[in-house]
């Protein structure tokens, strides 16, 4: 049917995305010896990066509350980084660590494997108390060398 110039053209409902939605809440998660817990929401068909090897990631960090602290997203640009060197918070590095590039998994980090230190705001970033309780979901995009 043609429209009248004269009348708003009625948005379309954006579609809900039930079934996604609904399989985020069937996945298990797993729980490792040092209490981090985990969801594979994609397990992917790469390797899995052995420990000191650069990984490229896309992550989005953020607080229960899902107010997001940090994101690649955000930039537009994915992190480069060594897994298993000590230089990233400890439950992402282990997180990081069990995956296969092409995956994509949901971690639960508690506050014994979250920032040490308190986080000051930055713009656009909330402070972050000490030993906060983060969600943290990461894709492996590729491991240089491996993939």
């Amino acid at each position: 049917a043609a429209q009248n110039e004269d009348e708003p053209a009625e948005p379309t409902p954006p579609s809900k995305p039930t079934t996604c939605i609904n399989s985020l809440g069937s996945l298990d998660v797993k729980e490792s010896p040092t209490g981090l817990k985990y969801k594979d929401l994609l397990v992917g068909d790469g390797e899995e990066p052995p420990i000191g090897y650069q990984v490229v990631v896309n992550y989005v960090i953020m607080l229960p509350s899902g107010k997001v602290i940090s994101s690649t997203l955000d930039s537009g640009y994915p992190a480069d980084v060594r897994v298993g060197s000590g230089n990233l918070v400890k439950g992402i590095d282990e997180g990081i660590l069990g995956m296969r590039s092409g995956g994509v998994r949901r971690l639960y980090v508690p506050g014994a494997l979250s920032f040490q230190e308190r986080l000051a705001s930055a713009p656009g970033r909330p402070a972050v108390p000490a030993q906060s309780n983060l969600i943290v979901d990461l894709n492996l995009l590729y491991i240089p060398g491996l993939d």
